[in-house]
């Protein structure tokens, strides 16, 4: 998010002055009143409050990119580091960085699921299923397409809170069995031959960027892949070391048809 259009803090009752600012110049006059400041810093102290950003936030909550050049030696920090280096309240560094030319300074805030050593028994849960949210959608703002790698090489590989074999089976076999899809989610005859190759030592998610290549020159997040060598779709190769493959076409198919085990 950017604090130009900041949905994260658009949650809090006290920043509604902020989104009825008639322009931007008075959105900026209030950033700056501390009064504005005061009220939300009191509302972010509230606990219990489901959904809502907290000074919990600051210590993941990182700067992405940067507008200004003066600033480029701050991406990829976090605010709640900054701030205290700093010697300010988060909420202070925070509005007084974008008020420094960097309204459109984009950042990357884990917002749930912080507390790693409670979401490893989420993970091993027999009732959970691993995947992604929202389907691609907000594409400006999340990239969560490297959930299975980053399965592999941090939780698995890292914190060796789970094999790799059992990695592997919980983003393949699983939840194929659970959704029904035929054919899909093990290496067998017979089956598709829906595959990656990676390297074991390396691999995970690189850090999120800006990429423009969505239509019009759009942008969107991206998280690179790391220690990837290739992928396979229905036995296609689509993907190798440097990226996808232009003459690879699209060898997918939509899935129809799947098991009936009433």
């Amino acid at each position: 998010f950017t604090i130009r259009h900041p949905y994260p803090l658009e949650a809090f009752l006290a920043w509604r002055p902020a989104i009825e600012a008639k322009d931007q110049s008075e959105y900026e006059r209030i950033l700056r009143d501390p009064s504005f400041r005061q009220a939300i810093k009191t509302e972010a102290n509230t606990k219990g409050v489901p959904n809502r950003f907290s000074y919990h936030q600051f210590d993941h909550l990182t700067i992405m990119s940067v507008a200004d050049p003066r600033h480029q030696e701050l991406v990829q920090q976090n605010i709640g580091h900054l701030a205290t280096v700093a010697g300010q309240d988060p909420f202070d560094w925070l509005l007084d960085f974008a008020l420094d030319g960097e309204m459109d300074a984009m950042f990357d805030c884990k917002l749930f699921n912080t507390q790693e050593d409670r979401v490893k028994t989420l993970l091993n849960h027999p009732n959970a299923v691993i995947t992604l949210s929202d389907a691609g959608a907000h594409l400006s703002f999340l990239c969560d397409a490297g959930f299975g790698l980053h399965l592999f090489g941090h939780w698995a590989r890292d914190r060796s809170d789970m094999t790799l074999e059992q990695a592997v089976q919980l983003v393949t076999s699983r939840p194929a069995d659970i959704c029904r899809i035929k054919h899909r989610g093990r290496l067998l005859p017979g089956y598709y031959a829906d595959l990656i190759l990676f390297d074991r030592n390396r691999v995970g998610r690189g850090p999120r960027r800006r990429v423009s290549d969505l239509p019009g020159g759009n942008t969107r997040v991206d998280t690179p892949a790391v220690g990837l060598h290739g992928v396979w779709v229905n036995g296609q190769r689509v993907v190798n070391a440097t990226g996808p493959l232009s003459a690879a076409g699209c060898p997918g198919v939509l899935l129809r048809d799947f098991l009936d085990l009433r």
